[in-house]
């Protein structure tokens, strides 16, 4: 029996809706475990998930805490520390002694529910993520530091303390580029990046920074842009924040490891396409890298992984990096946490598709785009069997269903391609769009 907790990017740093993002914790579940969650899960998705991973779920308990603070979007760190809900957790794990325990994110709460329960020792790093080293650990500001300090190149940049700083350090970056990204030491999936640029040449889609702002004319351009946007960029004065020179005609590829009391050692690697400036593609492994390349982006990842470790931190980590064509790669930041990309490598690929035995399959999560119909769940995966594209555990290939919509929760949902190239993918890709939307 293990305890799960969906404790997604503690809202105290910075949050949205997470109702239906922290629902990918039913990938990890086994027989048995307890998951704590801001909302139940949908029915559908559920049975969905637990019948590709085989776990019986009737055996897994869902406990709900509270709703604190953040109305249920998101758990409240604090909600975990109710008196009702300590018992509540208790009660569940009387069944058999725990063996395990999993939070998303290294919130200092996790550690003192964990005491509060027995579990202290079962919490990976406990002692630097009680005194806030989870903070630290996923900050941007404090990556460029701990990359500088391991000898990871990063891309030319600064942290800024101040809109004075910033106004020194932005011109000097725009001379390299003509385009600097402007980042938020806190926010996740380009949600606190934006780009900066001095004309539209550099309105690329393909760049994690949900954000643009085209610099007015005249020198006094980015006083008034530093005027607009510093307490955005700082939440307040409240963190540093980066300014880094853009690095155009790249490709985003990450590699993951896992920092234990033993050492470091790697997971995956993957890599991520935008467009429109919003992450619409994420596969795993990272293909068609040159050999050396790679090579540099596990070394890379390796040395802040250690660097990680050496602070106090355990758990899995995401370095995120940006390779042009003539090979250049630097890296950009470093998740310290459960990140998005865990269970597609993990429970999807790993434990379902194995792609240990079967290394020639990739997985892919695409979001559902703008002009599919709104669907339930059930009625999707049927349109994906009526295009013979949905997945088979047969064929390892095909279509299933990462992350759900929830019931008041605006957009769609996550869906993974399973297959051997990008050929197979986009015909996966026509068919089901055809069925979706026939003409």
């Amino acid at each position: 029996m293990r305890l799960l907790i969906a404790n997604e990017v503690d809202p105290m740093l910075s949050w949205v809706d997470f109702r239906s993002y922290s629902q990918r914790l039913l990938w990890f579940a086994e027989d048995g475990d307890v998951l704590v969650l801001p909302v139940a899960p949908p029915a559908a998705f559920l049975r969905h998930a637990t019948s590709l991973t085989g776990t019986d779920p009737a055996t897994l308990t869902f406990l709900i805490p509270p709703p604190g603070r953040y109305q249920g979007k998101v758990i409240d760190p604090y909600s975990l520390l109710d008196p009702d809900f300590l018992d509540r957790t208790a009660k569940a794990l009387a069944a058999a002694p725990a063996t395990g325990l999993l939070s998303c994110w290294p919130s200092p709460l996790v550690p003192r529910y964990a005491a509060a329960l027995g579990l202290r020792h079962l919490v990976p790093g406990a002692a630097f993520i009680d005194q806030g080293g989870g903070e630290l650990a996923n900050s941007k500001a404090e990556f460029r530091a701990i990359a500088a300090a391991a000898g990871v190149p990063t891309a030319p940049g600064a942290v800024c303390r101040s809109s004075h700083e910033a106004a020194r350090e932005i011109p000097r970056l725009l001379a390299g580029t003509g385009a600097v990204l402007v980042k938020q030491a806190h926010n996740g999936a380009g949600a606190g990046n934006q780009l900066v640029v001095r004309d539209d040449g550099h309105r690329t889609g393909h760049v994690g920074a949900k954000l643009l702002h085209r610099l007015g004319p005249g020198p006094d351009a980015i006083a008034h842009y530093l005027a607009e946007h510093w307490a955005w960029a700082s939440r307040d004065d409240r963190y540093p924040v980066v300014v880094e020179e853009f690095q155009p005609a790249s490709r985003t590829v990450y590699a993951e490891y896992l920092a234990e009391d033993t050492g470091v050692r790697p997971t995956a690697t993957g890599e991520l396409d935008y467009e429109q400036r919003r992450l619409v593609r994420e596969s795993t492994p990272a293909r068609g890298l040159p050999a050396d390349v790679r090579q540099r982006l596990l070394a890379g990842a390796a040395r802040l992984a250690e660097a990680y470790r050496a602070l106090g931190y355990r758990g899995h980590l995401s370095a995120d990096a940006v390779v042009d064509a003539t090979g250049r790669l630097v890296f950009t930041e470093l998740n310290a946490r459960v990140t998005g990309s865990l269970h597609l490598y993990g429970p999807i690929a790993g434990r379902v598709v194995d792609t240990t035995r079967h290394p020639g399959l990739s997985v892919t999560q695409h979001r559902t785009p703008a002009h599919w119909p709104a669907l339930d769940l059930d009625d999707f995966l049927a349109a994906a069997t009526a295009a013979d594209c949905a997945y088979r555990p047969e064929t390892r290939r095909g279509v299933l269903v990462s992350l759900p919509a929830v019931p008041g929760v605006r957009g769609g949902f996550d869906f993974c391609v399973v297959h051997r190239d990008r050929a197979e993918e986009d015909d996966i890709l026509r068919r089901l769009d055809g069925a979706l939307c026939p003409s």
